[in-house]
């Protein structure tokens, strides 16, 4: 039993489908998810939209395994897909994430949202990763997510655990957590491999810990719409703070890169107006 509504198991694909508004009652299988669980290797989600799923946890002996996206098997690939607003109401200790978990294995995410997404008790709410896992983002965005409780928080949008090989480029990891502005508070934490970023925007505190002189801080001047989603003109800091990396040619809507003189930091590329 694995529990989730879509369940991908080896070279499966997932493609253009919603997984939103599911629950799940405390009483469930330990290690599940409330969207998608992906048990196989080689697997591909692309143009997805994983959100406003909710799981109700008791305790650590009925633990989830993430309430947007579990991934627990090799080369998983994530393309163009957003994982918001999902929910974890939990009674005491349970310490799964809202939005993704990667359990040790490999993933790689290519122009991904990862937002809106809440925990009450866990040590994060946005992207949860550990025990040997290898995970690669390109062009994320990760910002709004936020643990409701102080109790066991390790940060609000990205919490690395044990030995991994983590690496973030051309992503934007920003305004995770309760406080108020951009830059959020306790967006990043690692316990153990010290995770890298190339050409990220991070907050001010992050750039002295993460950071390295191709990495940016300061206001990304977004406009969130209702649906979680963003967008930016050539005002942000985001526009042209990109490189060309792994042949990324589009973003998350499927507009081409660049837009103007070089690719952009995050999962959107500007225009020349608000849309």
């Amino acid at each position: 039993d694995h529990g989730a509504p879509i369940c991908m198991g080896a070279n499966t694909t997932l493609r253009s489908s919603l997984v939103c508004g599911n629950t799940r009652p405390p009483s469930y299988t330990y290690y599940t998810s409330v969207g998608v669980k992906i048990v196989g290797a080689n697997a591909l989600l692309e143009d997805c939209v994983i959100a406003n799923n909710t799981a109700q946890l008791k305790n650590y002996n009925k633990q989830l395994g993430a309430v947007g996206l579990l991934i627990c098997a090799n080369n998983a690939t994530i393309r163009r897909t957003a994982i918001r607003n999902n929910k974890v109401l939990a009674y005491s200790g349970a310490d799964e994430p809202g939005g993704v978990h990667i359990y040790n294995s490999n993933a790689r995410f290519e122009n991904c949202q990862i937002s809106g997404n809440t925990c009450d008790y866990g040590a994060t709410a946005g992207v949860k990763i550990e025990s040997g896992a290898n995970a690669t983002f390109v062009n994320c965005s990760i910002y709004g997510n936020k643990k409701t409780l102080v109790e066991g928080l390790k940060a609000h949008g990205v919490y690395i655990y044990g030995s991994t090989t983590v690496g973030f480029y051309n992503s934007m990891i920003a305004n995770n957590g309760p406080d108020a502005g951009w830059e959020g508070g306790l967006n990043i934490f690692h316990s153990s491999t010290k995770p890298t970023f190339t050409n990220c925007l991070l907050s001010a505190a992050e750039i002295e810990t993460y950071g390295n002189e191709t990495c940016i801080s300061g206001d990304p001047l977004m406009r969130v719409n209702d649906d979680g989603s963003y967008s930016i003109n050539q005002s942000s800091p985001l526009c042209d703070a990109g490189a060309d990396y792994d042949g990324i040619v589009d973003d998350l809507r499927k507009v081409a890169r660049p837009q103007f003189s070089a690719i952009d930091i995050g999962c959107y590329e500007a225009m020349d107006v608000h849309e």
